[in-house]
């Protein structure tokens, strides 16, 4: 089989060799992928293929232990000062619970361009749930400056949020109407110590770029929201994100487990 990756939404799917260099259609947004040509390789690569097999591994060891060696003295050099300023006695920093209200978010009002990538460059191993004919992915779970619109120009918050971004298709035979879970009631983000995290929304007038109010959902095509969270306490495990379902037109709760490695790998810009 081929491994083929759809640059519209992330999904990875496999098709059968005869549909190299032809167009395949992507298993989760429905949309036309071309599918890589795979070149046999030559006859006499078999003879030499495991001496370079392992001449590569051999290399990719020592450029690994050499770049292990590098960051364990910057590290160990960055650190120093912080622990001689440290203080003898050792202190245990109080779980903060974060306040469960929506709030509205400070903008930078400086009409730069975003300081800091976005979405494109942070993408991770999908979460996704079907439910009744509609699939919810997770393709992004980032803490970053949320980028807003401000009346046409791109701006970004003050500070850091908690940005989960979806990607919703429908499945169905029919077209639904979805209500973005941005101002949805019934939202919830909890952590594994009952910290509950609520949403932030943008000032009056202006608007989180790729968060959607309402959309229609036709049968067979994807469409995306963004939902902005305060940021999850140090201490915090995992999120458990709930989204209701009746935003497209069906009953139930869609019930999504974060674990901490999403965002803190997506932060430290991995």
């Amino acid at each position: 089989m081929i491994s083929v990756l759809c640059p519209t939404c992330g999904n990875a799917f496999e098709v059968p060799p005869a549909l190299a260099g032809q167009a395949a259609e992507c298993t989760d947004c429905g949309e036309l992928v071309r599918v890589p040509v795979q070149l046999a390789p030559p006859k006499w690569w078999e003879k030499f293929r495991p001496a370079v097999t392992i001449s590569v591994i051999v290399a990719v060891i020592a450029s690994v232990a050499i770049a292990a060696g590098l960051s364990f003295t910057r590290r160990t050099h960055e650190a120093t000062p912080q622990m001689a300023a440290a203080p003898a006695v050792a202190m245990t920093n109080p779980v903060a619970a974060p306040e469960s209200e929506s709030q509205s978010v400070a903008l930078r009002r400086s009409h730069a361009a975003p300081s800091r990538a976005r979405s494109a460059e942070k993408m991770h191993s999908q979460m996704a749930l079907e439910h009744e004919g509609v699939r919810v992915a997770i393709g992004l779970v980032s803490i970053d400056h949320v980028p807003i619109d401000d009346h046409g120009t791109p701006d970004e918050t003050e500070k850091e949020y908690l940005m989960i971004g979806l990607n919703l298709s429908n499945k169905t035979s029919g077209t639904l109407n979805y209500s973005g879970w941005g101002h949805a009631e019934g939202v919830s983000l909890v952590d594994n110590l009952g910290n509950h995290y609520g949403r932030v929304h943008a000032p009056s007038g202006t608007a989180i770029i790729g968060q959607r109010e309402t959309a229609s959902m036709i049968s067979g095509r994807s469409v995306t929201d963004m939902l902005a969270f305060k940021p999850p306490s140090e201490q915090a495990e995992y999120l458990t994100l709930e989204l209701p379902a009746a935003n497209f037109g069906s009953q139930g709760t869609l019930t999504f487990r974060i674990v901490r490695f999403a965002w803190l790998k997506n932060n430290d810009g991995g």
